[in-house]
C-alpha cells in the first residue's frame, strides 16, 4: 500500500467504515469535549499561554517581524500576515467600537441562525495555520498535545457552546504528518498541498455521511495523480490529485445539496479544490462558492443565492483561515427569497441577472454598490468564472458610467483574457476621464500590457525637497494600521512595520505611486490627510505625528 493511501485509511472523523455517522448534536458535543480536554489538560488557556510564551516570541521574531511576506524557518516558509492574525486575540468587538462590520464570532452566529431558520445546517471549518502543524521546525519546543493557537481553540469552543457545528482539521493533519510522503502544506506558501487537501476532503466527507443525499454515487468520481511543482518555487516538486466526474475533470455545479463557501484555503491548489475532494469522497455533487480572500464575505455570498436556492441544500460548509476571525469587518448578508444579481451570476443565470440589472435604475434598490460589485467581479475572475465576471464588470459600468475605476477594471479583465482591442479602447477611454492616480496607474499598465504606446501620458513630476517635507510624518489609517512617510536621499519613502521601505514616485503635486498602494495627500486646515490604496481597497486617515 502506498504511504498516502495508508494515511487515508488511518485518519478521519469516523473510525472505520460502517460506523454510524455522528449526528449533528453528537458532533458538537464531541468537539466541545475534545477542546475542553485539550485546554484543561495543559493548565487552561492562561497556563498554555504561559507555556507558549517563549515559542510565540520566537514566531513573532522570525516570522511576523521578519520584514518578508514569507519568512523562512529551516527551509519551511510561513506567511507573516496569516501568522500574525493567528497570534492575535479572536473575540467580538468591544462596546463602543466604531469600526464597520461585525466580528467573526458574531457573524458566524448570525449566519448559523439564518441558515437554521431555513432548515440548513452550518458546518464551520476554521483552517489551522501552517505553523500550528509545523511547530516543530522552530527552535523552541512545544510540549506534546499543547495547541499553539489558543485563540482558534477558544473560538471553536465558544461557537460549539453556542450550537455551531465546528470541524477542526488539525488532528487529521497531525495524524498524517509522521508518514506523509509529501508536505501537507505548500513549502513556500500557506495553503494546503495536494495531499493535505485530499486528506481534509476525506475528513469533511465523513462529517457529511449522516445526510441522506438524493444522488449519492461514489462510482462517478475518481482522481488522476500527476507530478506538479509549487507555484512560488518551481524547483520544489509536489503531487497533484485532479478530481474527475464520469472520467472528465470535476467542474463547478450550481445545484449541489451541499454548498462549500470559503477563502483561498478552499481553492484549487495542486489540481483540485477542497470542495471537489469532499465531493469525491462523499460521492455527491457540491456547489463551490469559494473566493480568494473571501472569508469576510461568506454571509453575503450565501445571501446573494437567495433563500429559495438555500432551502434546497442540506448543509453549508464554511471554510476560513483561523486568522480571518480576528478581522473586524465581516459583512452580514441580507437574505432574500430570490437570488440577487450576483447570486444569479454565481448560479450561471446570466440572462436573468442582466435583465434584472437592465430593469433597475438605482443599483441600491438591488443591494449593491460600485465597490462591492467590482470586488465580486474580480473574485469571479479569480475562480475562472469568465462569463460571470465579464457580465458583472459590464453591469458595473452600466450602473456607474462616470466611474473611471469601473471602466478600468473592465479593461484590465479584457487584457488578462488577451482581448487586446477591447482592452485598449476602454483603457484609452479611462485615461480621458481624468482618473485618480491609482486608476491612472492601472490603466497605463493595461495599455502597456497590450502593446500600446503610452508616451503621451508620461508626465513624471519633480518636487523640491521642501515640497516633499510637507508630507513627512506618521499617518493612522485605522485603529490597527499606521504608516510612516520618511524623507531620505531627497525622496519620500513609505514605511510600515515589518516591511522594507518603499519608494514614493510623485505623479502630481500631492499624488504618489509606490510598489504597493497609490498615495494622495490633502491638507484640511491644520491636518494633513492621506488616501492610500489600489482599486476598490482604499483607506483614509490623517497625520498623527508631523515627523516619522
Amino acid at each position: 500500500m502506498k504511504t498516502s493511501a495508508m494515511i487515508l485509511t488511518l485518519v478521519g472523523l469516523v473510525a472505520v467504515a460502517g460506523d454510524t455517522p455522528l449526528t449533528r448534536d453528537a458532533a458538537i458535543s464531541r468537539t466541545m469535549k475534545d477542546i475542553e480536554t485539550r485546554l484543561d489538560g495543559h493548565g487552561g488557556v492562561l497556563g498554555i499561554q504561559q507555556t507558549l510564551k517563549p515559542f510565540n516570541e520566537e514566531v513573532q521574531q522570525k516570522v511576523v517581524n521578519s520584514g518578508d511576506r514569507y519568512a523562512a524557518v529551516k527551509e519551511t516558509f510561513f506567511q507573516a500576515g496569516i501568522t500574525r492574525g493567528n497570534l492575535a486575540p479572536i473575540w467580538p468587538k468591544k462596546a463602543g467600537d466604531d469600526q464597520e462590520g461585525v466580528s467573526g464570532y458574531e457573524a458566524i452566529l448570525t449566519l448559523h441562525r439564518e441558515l437554521q431558520s431555513l432548515g440548513v445546517d452550518l458546518i464551520l471549518v476554521p483552517m489551522p495555520a501552517k505553523y500550528e502543524l509545523y511547530a516543530g521546525v522552530f527552535d523552541t519546543p512545544v510540549p506534546d498535545g499543547v495547541p499553539v493557537s489558543t485563540a482558534r481553540q477558544e473560538m471553536m469552543l465558544a461557537l460549539s457552546r453556542a450550537g455551531v457545528e465546528v470541524v477542526d482539521l488539525l488532528p487529521t493533519l497531525q495524524a498524517a504528518l509522521p508518514n506523509a510522503e509529501h508536505p501537507l502544506y505548500e513549502v513556500r506558501g500557506h495553503h494546503l498541498s495536494g495531499l493535505g487537501t485530499r486528506l481534509c476532503g476525506k475528513a469533511l466527507a465523513e462529517r457529511l455521511a449522516r445526510y441522506d443525499f438524493k444522488d449519492r454515487d461514489p462510482a462517478r468520481y475518481g482522481f488522476t495523480e500527476r507530478k506538479s511543482v509549487e507555484r512560488a518555487d518551481p524547483s520544489r516538486p509536489m503531487t497533484a490529485y485532479e478530481v474527475t466526474r464520469n472520467g472528465e475533470p470535476y467542474t463547478h455545479v450550481t445545484d449541489g445539496e451541499v454548498i462549500v463557501v470559503g477563502d483561498s484555503q478552499a481553492f484549487a491548489h495542486f489540481g483540485a479544490s477542497l470542495a471537489s475532494h469532499t465531493a469525491r469522497e462523499a460521492g455527491i455533487d457540491i456547489t463551490d462558492l469559494s473566493l480568494s480572500s473571501g472569508a469576510n464575505w461568506i454571509a453575503g455570498r450565501l445571501a446573494e443565492m437567495g433563500t429559495e436556492r438555500l432551502r434546497r441544500s442540506k448543509a453549508v460548509v464554511a471554510i476560513v483561515t483561523g486568522a480571518a476571525f480576528s478581522r473586524m469587518d465581516w459583512e452580514n448578508g441580507d437574505f432574500q427569497e430570490k437570488p440577487t444579481v450576483l447570486g444569479m451570476m454565481a448560479l450561471g443565470m446570466l440572462d436573468e441577472a442582466e435583465a434584472l440589472a437592465a430593469s433597475t435604475k438605482n443599483p441600491a434598490d438591488i443591494g449593491i454598490d460600485e465597490a462591492y460589485l467590482n470586488r465580486a467581479a474580480y473574485r469571479m475572475a479569480a475562480t475562472s468564472q469568465w462569463d460571470q465576471a465579464e457580465a458583472t464588470f459590464k453591469i458595473n459600468t452600466r450602473f456607474f458610467p462616470n466611474s473611471a475605476n469601473a471602466w478600468d477594471s473592465l479593461a484590465e479583465f479584457y487584457a488578462r483574457r488577451d482581448r487586446k482591442e477591447e482592452a485598449q479602447e476602454i483603457a484609452v477611454k479611462v485615461m480621458g476621464m481624468n482618473p485618480e492616480p491609482n486608476v491612472r496607474k492601472n490603466a497605463l499598465a493595461t495599455l502597456r500590457r497590450v502593446g500600446y504606446d503610452t508616451s503621451q501620458w508620461d508626465n513624471s513630476v519633480s518636487l523640491s525637497v521642501e515640497a516633499l517635507s510637507a508630507f513627512v510624518g506618521t499617518y493612522e489609517l485605522s485603529r490597527d494600521t499606521t504608516l510612516d512617510v520618511v524623507l531620505k536621499e531627497d525622496r519620500l519613502w513609505v514605511r510600515m512595520e515589518g516591511r522594507p521601505d518603499a519608494p514614493m514616485t510623485p505623479t502630481g503635486a500631492t499624488s504618489f505611486e509606490t510598489p504597493g498602494p497609490n498615495i494622495t495627500f490633502k491638507r484640511d486646515g491644520e491636518d494633513m490627510l492621506m488616501r492610500a490604496g489600489t482599486g476598490s481597497d482604499i483607506r483614509e486617515g490623517k497625520r498623527i505625528k508631523p515627523s516619522a
